[in-house]
């Protein structure tokens, strides 16, 4: 058996996919997970398989979360111009490992301060709800990863609980196509909000 990275040779290159740089940046692992999500949701109306909602839902969720870190990086390296203190990438890279870790709404809220702090555009409403009602369903990031997790009792005791799933308040059902595209399009704004405040806040200072 061949190792399973190995590459495709002849008439099967096109089966091939270039990874030496697809892991450059959190941004374009971001668009990746988006991307990996939007096909299966594409496909969704002829290729109906349940157990997929919970994957879809975790490649976005991770989708989203990268661009948040990605948005709050850009942020913290703007702050200097607008003579505001600013973390060193080391010292965020320990924040998000420590303190934020896989919370989403940990991160929206601070991105939403440095917006704030470099008086940028904030978030769309739409977008922060989508985040909130995500974070609600998944605040850990376990919910689809897991079908059952550990969680401490009211006594401080940890015991073992099965995880909520999306539907439960509406019959079972997630209209995947609906929930698909407003994913899709709170990722992408995130990454707008990134990509214009490099270009007005960072890139022409840093040239």
């Amino acid at each position: 058996m061949s190792p399973i990275f190995d590459q495709a040779s002849g008439d099967d290159w096109k089966q091939n996919a270039v990874a030496d740089r697809y892991h450059e940046t959190d941004s374009k692992l971001a668009e990746g997970y988006k991307r990996a999500a939007e096909l299966v949701v594409a496909a969704w109306p002829e290729e109906r398989f349940d157990a997929l909602l919970p994957p879809v839902i975790l490649l976005y969720r991770h989708a989203m979360e990268l661009q948040l870190k990605t948005a709050i990086g850009v942020a913290e390296r703007a702050k200097p111009y607008a003579n505001l203190t600013s973390r060193t990438s080391d010292d965020l890279a320990k924040w998000f490992k420590n303190t934020a870790g896989h919370r989403l709404g940990v991160l929206r809220d601070e991105l939403n301060h440095s917006l704030v702090a470099l008086g940028a555009q904030a978030m769309d409403s739409s977008v922060v709800g989508v985040i909130d009602e995500l974070d609600q369903a998944d605040d850990r990031g376990e919910t689809f990863r897991y079908s059952w997790t550990l969680q401490k009792d009211p006594s401080g005791a940890w015991g073992k609980v099965q995880t909520p799933r999306p539907g439960q308040t509406s019959g079972g059902r997630v209209n995947i196509v609906e929930m698909g595209q407003a994913l899709s399009e709170a990722v992408n704004h995130i990454g707008a909000i990134w990509s214009q405040l490099e270009a007005e806040r960072v890139d022409p200072f840093e040239q």
